[in-house]
């Protein structure tokens, strides 16, 4: 990666491979340009989404650590990192993001759906009960979609409100 110092922090991320990355030139560029945390690409994403959906918890712990990250950001699909977290199965950094007391729980992508629903979606059983702690709404929980392979835990969960195991 070199000349990665004149690069910004969202071009760092998004040049990362998935074992060759250079934390050092990363944390360089946070400490140059710590507002650039939050910098967005054509289709709105940020350099914690990239990181997020690279699965890279390393740069993720990085990315969190700046004051001015914002865990709220939405895509140009309305998708926030939380929302990446649910889909891509990253119980990790869905921890992590809600110990932010601004993290929104209710933010919804485009076609209506939060993060609680894409884990339902998908079946991300531990993401559904990890939101579900933490207050996400499920008011209507029956209507939405569930991945078939997982639809009996699902029920299992939200009928018997086992969501503290």
């Amino acid at each position: 990666m070199s000349g990665g110092i004149n690069k910004t922090v969202l071009e760092i991320v998004n040049d990362i491979q998935y074992s060759d990355c250079d934390i050092k030139i990363l944390s360089d560029a946070l400490k140059k340009c710590p507002n650039n945390v939050n910098e967005k690409n054509y289709f709105g994403h940020t350099a914690l989404m990239s990181a997020v959906v690279k699965g890279r918890s390393d740069i993720v712990d990085l990315l969190l650590q700046c004051e001015s990250i914002d865990v709220n950001t939405q895509n140009k699909d309305k998708q926030t990192v939380l929302m990446y977290s649910a889909i891509f199965n990253r119980t990790k950094v869905c921890l992590k993001l809600l110990q932010f007391d601004t993290i929104d729980l209710e933010l919804k992508h485009h076609s209506g759906r939060t993060a609680l629903m894409w884990a339902f979606s998908y079946g991300h059983v531990y993401i559904i009960k990890i939101l579900l702690r933490h207050g996400a709404k499920y008011k209507g929980w029956e209507n939405w979609e569930i991945d078939s392979n997982k639809k009996q835990q699902i029920y299992e969960i939200m009928e018997k409100k086992q969501i503290n195991k």
